[in-house]
């Protein structure tokens, strides 16, 4: 049977792990960005992801997403998103954690609340990278003849219908709304 264990961050909390990161970064300062990019692959590459709880693994997922903009040559990205994600993973090139990541799951939480706050504030960037990956996905299967034009639309209708039933659930829970409005049958 699985437990929920939760814990909120406040604000000073987050400011601690905003700090780490700025150490951090001031760390990796003499580093080359391909050195960076090196090490949170090594880091990835070392972590058996299989046995992680599923928040670590999540956030694992997203370090790969953010590597992968940062390795795609047909997402180009400008300079200063290009910077902002290569500083963000300067927290993985420190070997100065919080919590040493010998210690097992636990030596992972502060990588992750890091990658966390990180997407917090590239989710915008991140979102359209994973748009662009998923329409050039299809697009490279209706041009390679393995679906039809119709299969392709309806597949691009499922996924937006997703997205806008998904956002419309994350607005009602943000606002403390039990439903729509609207739910009048007709008869």
């Amino acid at each position: 049977m699985p437990i929920d264990i939760s814990f909120t961050l406040n604000e000073q909390d987050l400011d601690y792990f905003r700090n780490l990161l700025r150490t951090a970064q001031q760390h990796a300062a003499g580093a080359s960005e391909k050195e960076i990019i090196a090490r949170a692959h090594s880091k990835l590459d070392n972590i058996v992801v299989d046995k992680l709880p599923q928040y670590f693994r999540d956030r694992m997922g997203d370090l790969e997403t953010m590597l992968a903009m940062l390795g795609d040559p047909q997402w180009p990205l400008e300079p200063q998103e290009r910077t902002d994600i290569v500083s963000a993973l300067a927290y993985l090139y420190d070997d100065a954690d919080a919590i040493a990541d010998d210690i097992p799951v636990l030596g992972m939480l502060d990588d992750a609340i890091v990658i966390e706050l990180v997407l917090r504030e590239m989710r915008h960037e991140i979102a359209a990278y994973n748009e662009f990956c998923l329409s050039r996905s299809i697009t490279q299967r209706l041009a390679g003849g393995e679906i039809s034009e119709e299969e392709f639309l309806a597949e691009k209708r499922h996924e937006l219908f997703e997205r806008m039933r998904s956002r419309m659930d994350r607005h009602h829970r943000s606002h403390g709304e039990s439903g729509r409005l609207t739910g009048f049958s007709l008869s």
